[in-house]
């Protein structure tokens, strides 16, 4: 699909190379101007298309300059050009395709002092690492201070650099493209992401530094040392007011990730941790980028997270294609939420596509922010009930299957099943939207905050 890009004014930008002509860029539909250049015939086109960038606002990933039918490379010489007045058209690219390594460019690791650490005790393992307490004497920080230091062997840094980074080629064929959704330098590049914003949520945990010796990285963060939300919930259910100001922290943690294009996908109790009565969310080993730089939502196709939590709509098939029955209310060329052998999976219509009759449709992933919401809603759920509402989010699962066909009915017919009291109509209203099982359906991180049962627990920091 072409998209047309908003026309702004001409502007000049002076690239440093002699001797220097304007490089005319129009618009391919249009023919109108959109920017004028000042270049050196060494220039190359990859140079340029960094330059139309700053000024005309297209990612230079989206970017197509041509020379009449002609698509110019990125290695030309403007030299080489008989002319330099170039077309510009914005190509909007397939959200199918995504890299998984968008976030290693922000990795920078130092060197290991370990005379500045002392050892206090272990605290955790899991996914291929180990988590510690240490005592850390370092003079950014002011003294002596508690950390929790995160141990990843570098032998898993180094298997993960050489693969696949498009995540639905190694969805369809994980046997070639052999990849563990679990990707150390994702967690690291998002954390030091994360810790250059001068706005950061104070409900995401924060890195403090990143360093390296023989064998291991070392990922060292605030310490957390309250505890997690599922211990919370197992050894007595928090009162409400609790209950809802962790949810109230956990969405604003949310939003923010979101907003700037970061999705979590490993939302659950055991990854909030409590700092001084307060929720920390982390584990940023299964996240990904949720939308290209010109804002497209992304789609990916391998789950993240755990069972409980996890969204219907992840449990994508081996297969880019799959025969289904079209929904009655079909619309071509539509994304759409249909049963495929007992998943619920999210497929584009085809173009020719008749309501009510079977078709070929493709499998087209899922998205990133929506999938939160949902495990977000599951937190939610667990808190409140102190049980789990289904035990995995497809159609073979009774529990999901009564609240996907009846919704807040079937959500009413399970807690009353169980002796558990109806919660208010606005806690209800809430877990309804963030449980729907149609992504479609659900809020935003943002509309969720605007329920009334934030309405005291302050502003929402993310607009």
């Amino acid at each position: 699909m072409v998209v047309l890009a908003k026309e702004i004014n001409s502007e000049k930008l002076t690239l440093t190379s002699c001797p220097q002509e304007d490089a005319q860029f129009r618009w391919l539909t249009s023919k109108n101007m959109s920017c004028s250049i000042e270049v050196g015939q060494k220039c190359k086109v990859a140079n340029l298309t960094v330059h139309v960038e700053e000024k005309v606002g297209v990612p230079a990933e989206e970017q197509n300059l041509c020379l009449g039918s002609r698509e110019l490379l990125a290695m030309e010489n403007m030299s080489s050009l008989s002319t330099k007045n170039i077309e510009l058209v914005r190509t909007k690219n397939d959200p199918r395709n995504t890299n998984l390594a968008s976030f290693h460019k922000y990795v920078e690791m130092k060197t290991l002092d370990i005379g500045q650490f002392t050892y206090v005790q272990k605290i955790g393992e899991g996914a291929g690492a180990s988590v510690f307490k240490y005592m850390w004497n370092s003079s950014g920080l002011g003294g002596s201070t508690d950390v929790a230091v995160k141990k990843v062997s570098k032998q898993a840094i180094t298997t993960i650099r050489g693969k696949e980074t498009n995540e639905r080629m190694c969805h369809m064929d994980p046997d070639r493209y052999l990849r563990k959704t679990e990707d150390p330098l994702a967690e690291i590049g998002i954390l030091q992401y994360l810790a250059a914003q001068k706005d950061v949520s104070d409900y995401l945990l924060r890195v403090l530094s990143i360093l390296e010796d023989t064998n291991h990285v070392w990922i060292v963060t605030e310490l957390a040392d309250g505890g997690d939300l599922f211990d919370l919930a197992s050894e007595g259910n928090p009162g409400d007011d609790d209950i809802f100001r962790f949810l109230w922290q956990l969405l604003q943690a949310l939003a923010y990730l979101h907003q700037h294009y970061i999705g979590h996908r490993d939302v659950s109790l055991e990854n909030l941790a409590l700092k001084n009565g307060t929720v920390k969310l982390m584990d940023f080993g299964a996240a990904v980028r949720s939308h290209s730089a010109s804002g497209q939502l992304l789609r990916y196709f391998r789950r993240g997270g755990k069972p409980f939590y996890s969204a219907p709509e992840c449990y994508v098939p081996h297969t880019a294609a799959v025969a289904i029955l079209a929904p009655e209310n079909a619309i071509p060329d539509s994304i759409a939420l249909v049963p495929v052998n007992n998943r619920l999976v999210e497929v584009r219509l085809p173009i020719g596509v008749v309501p009510g009759r079977p078709c070929a449709a493709e499998v087209w992933g899922y998205s990133v922010p929506s999938a939160d919401i949902f495990s977000a809603g599951v937190c939610l759920f667990m808190l409140l009930f102190r049980t789990s509402a289904f035990y995995v989010a497809t159609l073979e699962d009774a529990n999901f299957s009564v609240l996907h066909y009846k919704q807040k009915a079937g959500l009413k017919n399970l807690l009353k099943g169980w002796n558990i009291p109806f919660p208010s109509k606005n806690t209800l209203q809430l877990l309804c939207v963030m449980l729907a099982s149609d992504p479609s359906q659900r809020p935003s991180a943002v509309e969720c905050l605007r329920s009334p049962l934030f309405e005291n627990f302050g502003p929402i920091s993310i607009c």
